[in-house]
């Protein structure tokens, strides 16, 4: 049976727990392969090409903002030709992928389990994320799903009370990408929520011990990582390295941040009827062909159901905070 800790959270009791992990992670494994596209999303095929190729110089071969995916992916593949298991490098990308992407929505249920208290939030939850358009595309070798998985466990490890390790995750999905600093807040309200029954000096103290430690497991990783790869061999070169990709990569936002841009692109990058509505209202697609018109029905919808879930949410504060600043 799940059980209700001092703190009112919610823990699942652990059979039930994997087969809910078990039914998820192979339901939707299942239908991200039957449904895979054969365009890869984003920078997938530059990772690809370089694991595979495994060069040293390689930009994408552990990169500053995302260091954690592509020397795994490169590591997974190595492995599975060492035991004699033929494998495209696109293949365990996918993979790696898939997985991480199911995983993901089973901490996400765990989570709502945790907050709501049942079962039937959990599942909704976890279904929801798993088939949204964000997760299929991420599904497709797309390596966000990795430190989103990561980050996720730390937050339901935090949650259920548990110390350090939420900090640890935290730190790693920070070396799968660095704009998952921004989960923070997210891990600081977990564990606040965590052990409500301590007095407040004490939460506010293990909420900076997380994030202190989620900074050292990212520093110390990632250095190590780094260094173990040869992209740097002392602090000239490990200053040369990082410089030089910030002038390679990222040229234009370092000589010209645009904050305002970043702000509009992450409030309509959220979802796809914000994409949609984005492109109608500033005229980037045709109201007048039928297909934009019907994704712009769907967005709506889409929209309308993100809002009133945030509505319905609001009886919960705890529910509604750790949404607002995860």
């Amino acid at each position: 049976m799940d059980y209700r800790t001092t703190s009112g959270i919610v823990v699942p009791d652990r059979a039930w727990a994997w087969r809910f992990a078990a039914i998820l992670v192979i339901s939707l494994v299942t239908l991200y392969a039957v449904t895979r596209s054969t365009v890869l999303p984003g920078d997938v095929l530059r990772f690809v090409q370089e694991a595979a190729k495994g060069d040293k110089d390689a930009p994408q071969l552990a990169n500053p903002g995302h260091v954690l995916q592509v020397p795994l992916a490169r590591g997974v593949w190595l492995g599975l030709a060492h035991l004699g298991v033929a494998a495209s490098m696109e293949h365990v990308m996918a993979a790696i992928a898939m997985i991480s992407t199911a995983c993901a929505a089973v901490f996400i249920g765990w989570i709502a389990l945790a907050l709501v208290g049942t079962r039937a939030a959990a599942w909704t939850a976890a279904v929801l994320y798993g088939l949204s358009l964000h997760s299929g595309v991420m599904s497709n070798g797309e390596q966000y799903g990795l430190p989103i998985a990561i980050c996720a466990a730390g937050i339901w490890l935090a949650l259920s009370g548990i110390a350090l390790w939420p900090g640890v995750l935290f730190g790693v999905s920070m070396m799968g990408h660095a704009e998952f600093f921004f989960a923070a807040p997210a891990l600081c309200v977990a564990t606040w929520y965590g052990r409500a029954d301590l007095d407040a000096r004490a939460r506010v103290w293990r909420a900076c011990r997380e994030c202190v430690t989620g900074a050292a497991v990212t520093g110390v990783g990632t250095l190590a990582l780094t260094y173990y790869l040869k992209k740097w061999t002392g602090p000239a070169s490990l200053m040369a390295w990082i410089v030089g990709h910030l002038r390679t990569d990222h040229q234009y936002t370092v000589s010209v941040p645009e904050p305002f841009r970043a702000l509009k692109g992450l409030a309509t990058a959220l979802t796809f009827g914000g994409h949609v509505w984005r492109d109608a209202l500033t005229g980037r697609g045709s109201v007048t062909e039928l297909s934009f018109l019907l994704q712009m029905i769907a967005g709506l919808i889409l929209l309308t159901a993100i809002v009133g879930g945030v509505w319905m949410a609001r009886r919960d504060r705890r529910l509604l905070v750790l949404a607002g600043v995860w």
